[in-house]
């Protein structure tokens, strides 16, 4: 019986150990890196743009930012392009076509301690191209 118990400590103490680890490796906050040919402007803080409030075809409701008010504010224009393509830190992208430009937010999102960017396109029923932890947003040109 005192087997049993001593196992069973020595075991919570080791969940507790890979807990602790996890969590300081969740912490990790990712900036974001508009990429357009050769050049590349990072976003430290995204709140530094203005923000609107968007609602889905589900009737979710999101505080959000306008890709197209982030390069307005960066000066980069939109129109010489062709496709953009968002990359997410668990290695997921997403190609879509500079036509829907003006449906494309950026919404911050902070679960236990971690700030990370999810694309969101309102218009998509099931949220089928939605993307979490978006690290990158590449440029190509038409």
């Amino acid at each position: 019986m005192k087997r049993v118990i001593i196992w069973l400590i020595l075991l919570m103490l080791l969940l507790l150990v890979i807990s602790l680890v996890y969590r300081k490796s969740a912490d990790v906050t990712y900036d974001l890196i508009l990429k357009i040919e050769n050049r590349e402007f990072e976003i430290a803080d995204i709140t530094a743009f203005e923000s609107i409030e968007i609602t889905t075809n589900r009737s979710d409701t999101y505080t959000a930012y306008s890709l197209r008010e982030i390069l307005s504010a960066k000066e980069i224009q939109p129109n010489k392009f062709s496709r953009i393509i968002f990359h997410s830190a668990d290695g997921g992208s997403l190609a879509v076509d500079i036509s829907e430009l003006d449906n494309l937010y950026l919404v911050q999102e902070i679960q236990a301690g971690e700030k990370s960017l999810r694309l969101i396109i309102p218009t998509d029923d099931f949220s089928q191209r939605w993307l979490k932890y978006l690290i990158a947003i590449e440029f190509i040109y038409a």
